[in-house]
């Protein structure tokens, strides 16, 4: 009984150890582009282009008041102002 538990172990450590090591600087990348393009368009003055950054059940939460959808989410971008 212990043999086969031992070797389940090692089997458990081999098969574990085989495994791709997670990375987050592809997410990193893609945060930082997502920011760069949120604040381009801000500041060329297409303020609702960030809508196409959400998904199509995206929310925003902005004062306490939630935005869902992306056209609340474009009528919310549309109001603010620099």
């Amino acid at each position: 009984m212990k043999q086969i538990a031992w070797i389940l172990i090692l089997l458990i450590m081999i098969l574990t150890s085989c495994q791709e090591k997670l990375s987050m600087e592809n997410d990193l990348k893609a945060l930082e582009q997502l920011n760069t393009t949120w604040n381009n368009n801000i500041l060329s003055g297409h303020r609702t282009a960030n809508t196409d950054l959400f998904t199509e059940d995206g929310i925003s939460i902005e004062g306490g008041q939630i935005y869902s959808g992306s056209e609340e989410i474009r009528a919310l971008l549309s109001s603010q102002t620099v």
